[in-house]
């Protein structure tokens, strides 16, 4: 039962600064993802935790024990690398059973933990095979069994599923997320894919350069990002953005454009109140929010060009130009469009998002205003 605590903390290489002023609370048998970009010191702070790394600053407490200086054999942490990092001579059994086998725990004892992991993990049929005789999603699942068999307090993941084809690593989310919730034990879990960290997590710490931008509930990070930076991060297509400026208490211009103004939806001029004319915003729509018609229909908020098509089989991908900017829909699959076609675009304005260009650190979306 470990509730992991980071404050302050800090980790620097000469100059360049891995990690900086990282405060973070997980809480005990949590599922927490941190998410972001290769190179923004998620590995870094994951090390920290585990021991493998000294802090610059700060410090790091497993309840309410200071953890800096305890040796990362002394704080029941495990960890699954990216590699998996299995040893080769070994069979898959004695891979999962090496924590406790270097512990000098009875063989008794190391075989009835190494079965009862296996059948966690679906695995038995494997015990006797080498690492090379497995494919990257049966390798991962030694990897994990090797964590879990010791039953650590604190279970650390660095990007495990990166090694495994698109379909595996959809199989293996489920698995993971299900493994979770039968061992009950705190679970940091490092990504740069937001998918993973969407649909497995309780929730995600998102990061960028070494900082903390936002935490909260996928759900959470999803309809109320802290700025733009996440807005555009997080969603399996990135949420267009229009640069825009309040013209007065009619409505908005688009930059460079005639979209949306004079007349601009009641909903949005709501979220402008308090501005003054001539304020400028980033104004964002997520692709799935947009819908496309063949003719002009009531509410319409404006005109574009079809560039491009992409279907995805669930759904179809259309790049649109507006006023000389590309932006991205999402619609349903049988929808029938051309290239080069003229089309009217709806927004819903009940989930737009706008973002002030002078802090970009305080938006609003129209739903908060229902």
């Amino acid at each position: 039962m470990v509730k992991v605590t980071l404050e302050n903390v800090s980790k620097s290489y000469g100059t360049t600064k891995a990690v900086q002023n990282f405060n973070l609370v997980v809480e005990d048998e949590e599922f927490l993802s941190i998410l972001g970009p290769s190179g923004c010191g998620k590995t870094t702070l994951l090390r920290l935790i585990a021991g493998l790394e000294t802090f610059s600053e700060g410090r790091i407490l497993f309840n309410d024990r200071v953890m800096n200086d305890v040796p990362p054999k002394d704080r029941n942490v495990a960890m699954v690398f990216q590699s998996y990092a299995l040893f080769p001579h070994m069979t898959v059994a004695d891979n999962i059973g090496f924590p406790l086998a270097i512990r000098k725990t009875p063989k008794v004892e190391v075989d009835k933990r190494v079965r009862e992991v296996a059948e966690l993990l679906k695995i038995e049929p494997l015990l006797n095979r080498r690492p090379r005789q497995l494919s990257g999603g049966e390798q991962q699942r030694v990897a994990v069994g090797r964590a879990i068999v010791r039953k650590p307090d604190v279970l650390l993941m660095d990007e495990p599923l990166s090694n495994v084809d698109a379909k595996t690593r959809a199989y293996l989310r489920s698995e993971l997320k299900l493994l979770h919730k039968k061992i009950r034990t705190t679970l940091i879990y490092v990504t740069h894919d937001q998918t993973e960290a969407m649909t497995m997590s309780d929730r995600i710490a998102v990061m960028k350069d070494g900082e903390l931008l936002q935490v909260g509930a996928p759900e959470n990070i999803y309809e109320h990002p802290k700025d733009v930076w996440i807005a555009s991060f997080i969603g399996n297509l990135p949420m267009n953005f229009f640069d825009c400026v309040l013209l007065d208490r009619r409505g908005v211009r688009v930059i460079g454009g005639a979209c949306f103004g004079p007349q601009s939806p009641k909903n949005l001029m709501e979220l402008l109140k308090g501005l003054p004319d001539g304020a400028k915003f980033k104004l964002g729509v997520r692709p799935e929010d947009i819908d496309i018609s063949k003719s002009s229909t009531q509410g319409m908020t404006c005109e574009a060009d079809v560039q491009l098509l992409e279907p995805t089989g669930d759904s179809l991908v259309v790049t649109l130009n507006v006023n000389d900017e590309l932006m991205k829909a999402r619609v349903n699959p049988g929808f029938k469009l051309k290239t080069d076609e003229h089309v009217y675009l709806t927004f819903d304005w009940d989930r737009a998002h706008l973002f002030l260009s002078d802090t970009s650190s305080k938006p609003k979306t129209t739903e908060q205003h229902q």
